[in-house]
């Protein structure tokens, strides 16, 4: 039986301002007319059945997850009481299912995958292998460009397996790597980027929580052995503060001895700034992608999103986002440094408003 598993705890920082803390990346509708959220519950629920989808989150976002996701049992929605990364947010996840043989796939909550039919017969094919091997399953994409943005997976000998999915036992992970090491990765061939998508039997991966971190072990232990009683969120709201704030990956992938990959064969977009709203949308003839109103002379490369009317002249290789209170414009390859403003409004009191 598979659960799955969805992180919606991203704040999404460099969307701002349409992204702020009570409606992030994941929900909002940037990439279609459903939130990021829903495209994912919708994705996993091919192979899932909606009663085993579990969705981690934190307190400020957990209500408006609830009103999207309204099929999903509302228990299976589960707010951590402060963030902890994705260690922890797995092991608490791993907590509330039951079954130790139970498959877990886990996922980020705002990925873009257009070719769900490729996408859910890989997740089979690795759910079939996951349940007789014991070893932590990740998928890796494959390089299109040389890209400083993504973490990298070192692929190293083919692993056997009785289906059409390539395995390959994990080499090493690399962060993100400077323009020369990403360059060097997409050109030997033997680097995929880092997915953040994850498969493996619960038993598997509490296994590995106990060996490579036993204060997430205990923590876990305090909440499962206490899950289905009334104290329960007593119990989380007083282990979880005190956990290390650390990513499953430097936690645990990268010092696993039994990691595997799987080569996808979907489409795939972390959609990770405004700049990758190019990827989703027809541009007009000058390269101008538009989401709301704009007229424009002498315009182009641009990306506009506004829920008022944009007149633009003259201008390239921008992008010019506008909400109610609030408006972003930027050069294009400084898309990622959008994250610097919310920064900048958390330090200055007088604009909390915006956060």
């Amino acid at each position: 039986m598979i659960k799955s598993v969805i992180m919606a705890g991203g704040k999404g920082e460099r969307f701002w301002p349409k992204s702020r803390e009570k409606t992030p990346k994941q929900l909002l509708a940037i990439t279609g007319e459903k939130t990021m959220i829903e495209q994912t519950a919708d994705r996993i629920s091919m192979f899932t059945d909606i009663n085993n989808i579990f969705v981690i989150t934190n307190q400020v976002q957990s209500d408006g997850i609830k009103q999207v996701l309204k099929k999903v049992p509302q228990n299976n929605i589960i707010a951590e009481p402060c963030g902890r990364n994705t260690a922890a947010c797995i092991a608490l996840a791993a907590a509330h299912i039951d079954d130790d043989e139970s498959v877990m796939v886990v996922l980020p909550a705002d990925h873009v995958i257009q070719d769900q039919k490729s996408f859910c017969s890989l997740i089979k094919d690795m759910s079939d292998f996951a349940k007789k091997e014991d070893a932590l399953f990740t998928i890796g994409i494959k390089p299109s460009y040389p890209a400083t943005g993504y973490g990298y997976i070192k692929t190293g000998s083919l692993y056997e397996s009785n289906h059409s999915t390539n395995f390959s036992i994990v080499d090493g992970f690399t962060e993100k790597p400077d323009l020369d090491k990403a360059r060097e990765f997409f050109e030997s061939g033997l680097f995929l980027w880092n997915s953040g998508i994850f498969v493996w039997r619960k038993k598997v991966f509490i296994e590995a929580v106990k060996k490579y971190m036993p204060e997430l072990y205990k923590a876990y232990m305090q909440i499962s052995e206490n899950i289905n009683n009334k104290n329960v969120n007593s119990i989380i709201k007083k282990v979880y503060p005190k956990l290390s704030n650390i990513s499953i990956d430097y936690g645990i992938m990268e010092k696993a001895e039994h990691v595997i990959v799987a080569q996808s064969t979907f489409d795939w977009d972390d959609v990770g700034a405004w700049d990758a709203i190019g990827n989703h949308f027809t541009p007009d003839a000058n390269g101008n992608v538009v989401k709301g109103e704009a007229i424009t002379i002498d315009t182009s490369n641009c990306i506009i999103d506004s829920s008022k009317l944009v007149a633009a002249i003259g201008i390239d290789n921008l992008i010019v986002v506008q909400t109610d209170d609030a408006l972003l414009i930027c050069p294009k390859s400084r898309a990622q440094d959008v994250k610097k403003i919310v920064k900048e409004l958390q330090n200055k009191p007088e604009y909390k408003g915006f956060l």
